[in-house]
């Protein structure tokens, strides 16, 4: 297993390791349909049965542009460190938040859900998970006051009226919690009909951006803007909290007497949590023995469990 990981910096090129690949023939079209992509808010990552570098060197049409260049963020792992890494990251190691379950949850929708049991990465996969799974429940329970909805929820204490900008997973993530406070919530989101399942048995109004109007909500109001949304051209001095969870906020160049920033959110939720950085300590432990053990299985059952009755 090989994994490539690009992660995000603020002025840094993007990058597509699909896009990468030099006139990809149909005759190569199992290489990218064997490929995996998965991405968060930091970091996009890659998880392949193929090393592209040693293929490359067999096969000109399949050289990968800029795959070494020293200005590229990008991250190469094989075998028993890629198994470390995936644990790490799906099991909220690598996240600003210790043991958050956003990562985890947006994998098992983009990857797993998706994926055949017939794909050649299958088993390696639903290892994962299930190593995951096992690491999280041992080391990474009750954590509350380390996730994003509970600090969400705290910010909201005493407020009447909500405006959220965006409808997708990091905002349904955050639903329960905010549900439990009596607070008149209004989503904003370009596609409205696209998430009108998902919010049907909440009291939550379902609306189309063009429709946002800060003028409209209920003092004392909060915004939570968790989509990448121009925001020049709005007054957001009526409400009296504004939170930026957006990885890039300092791109609208927002004022406002009381403006929370994820990297000032990162530090709230981090300060004084002895117990949490205790917890990664052991998580990590049972990372390092989930991987070791990975590779043993590699080298002494190639095949899988499933050679034993071959």
């Amino acid at each position: 297993m090989n994994v490539y990981h690009f992660i995000k910096n603020e002025g840094q090129k993007d990058f597509d390791l699909l896009a990468s690949l030099k006139n990809l023939e149909s005759s190569d079209s199992e290489i990218s349909s064997n490929i995996i992509c998965f991405e968060t808010c930091l970091r996009k990552i890659w998880i392949s049965n193929f090393d592209f570098n040693s293929i490359s060197e067999q096969n000109s049409s399949l050289k990968l542009n800029s795959i070494t260049s020293s200005d590229l963020n990008l991250e190469i792992m094989n075998d028993d460190a890629a198994y470390h890494f995936l644990l790490e990251v799906l099991c909220g190691l690598k996240s600003p938040v210790i043991g958050e379950t956003e990562v985890f949850g947006q994998f098992k929708n983009q990857v797993l859900k998706s994926l055949s049991s017939k794909h050649p990465l299958f088993k390696v996969i639903t290892s994962i998970v299930a190593d995951t799974k096992n690491i999280r429940s041992k080391h990474l329970t009750n954590l509350g006051s380390s996730s994003y909805g509970s600090l969400a929820r705290k910010y909201l204490t005493g407020f009447k009226s909500l405006d959220i900008l965006g409808a997708g997973q990091f905002v349904q993530s955050l639903k329960p919690w905010i549900e439990k406070l009596d607070i008149h919530t209004h989503v904003y989101t370009r596609g409205p009909e696209k998430y009108a399942e998902v919010f049907q048995s909440s009291k939550w109004t379902l609306n189309v951006i063009s429709e946002f109007s800060p003028l409209l909500s209920e003092k004392p109001k909060a915004l939570f803007i968790c989509a990448p949304i121009d925001l020049k051209n709005y007054d957001l001095s009526t409400y009296d909290l504004v939170v930026d969870f957006r990885d890039l906020s300092n791109l609208d160049q927002i004022q406002h007497k009381n403006l929370k920033v994820l990297v000032e959110i990162f530090k709230e939720i981090q300060k004084d949590n002895l117990q949490a950085e205790q917890k990664k300590i052991e998580a990590l432990a049972s990372v390092d023995q989930a991987s070791q053990l990975y590779i043993a299985t590699m080298n002494h059952r190639p095949f899988g469990w499933d050679d034993l009755s071959a």
